[in-house]
């Protein structure tokens, strides 16, 4: 069976200051000792998204390897955490989109929290509600969900455009890497942690 994203994470044991590549994750009122420019406070606010679950983790090391872009996707962004991880590494904007309104409302604070509200735009909409193209897009959500909405995730990719998705089991591995191949990307670079997989795709237009 195919173990549940939100299951995996305790936000519980989200109480100290940790580290993912560099990049520095602490709640409320923690903040490392040895700070630095890389680095988010967060309040998980009983939603998906502290940086303890590997599939974020996944995805935060891979915006670290990534150059600057000029804006972000972020679908089912949860907490923030990868939009306003993005930000800090160098991206100029980010949209955070989620159907749950929760989630856009933890967001937002943990957006003014870490002084980066006039550079975020949330989008309660949907995906359908988006009419523009992102350079970067990124998505850490079950892999059902990924492939139900893989053609509108097409749809908002630029030309180059980075696309990284995460939250997919090795069981369902191959399933999503079709569908996205199918709609005309191209594999970019993989990689993987406790059965989570993570992959990057380009379009190939």
């Amino acid at each position: 069976m195919t173990p549940s994203l939100v299951d995996a994470e305790d936000g519980a044991d989200f109480d100290a200051p940790f580290n993912i590549a560099g990049f520095w994750l602490w709640p409320v009122g923690s903040a490392p000792a040895v700070r630095t420019e890389l680095g988010l406070e967060l309040d998980p606010g009983g939603v998906f998204g502290s940086g303890l679950h590997p599939t974020t983790q996944l995805c935060l090391e891979r915006l670290l390897e990534l150059p600057p872009a000029a804006c972000i996707l972020d679908v089912g962004t949860g907490t923030g955490i990868l939009a306003l991880a993005a930000l800090q590494l160098g991206v100029e904007r980010a949209v955070l989109l989620d159907l749950d309104p929760r989630a856009l409302e933890v967001a937002a604070l943990n957006a003014a929290r870490n002084g980066l509200s006039e550079r975020v735009e949330i989008e309660p909409d949907g995906l359908r509600a988006v009419a523009r193209r992102f350079p970067r897009v990124v998505a850490n959500m079950p892999s059902a969900e990924l492939i139900e909405i893989a053609p509108a995730l097409i749809r908002v990719l630029g030309s180059g455009a980075d696309l990284v998705l995460s939250g997919i089991y090795e069981a369902q591995l191959e399933e999503v890497r079709g569908v996205y191949r199918n709609l005309g990307l191209r594999t970019g670079l993989e990689s993987t942690r406790a059965g989570w997989h993570c992959l990057e795709f380009w379009p190939s237009w």
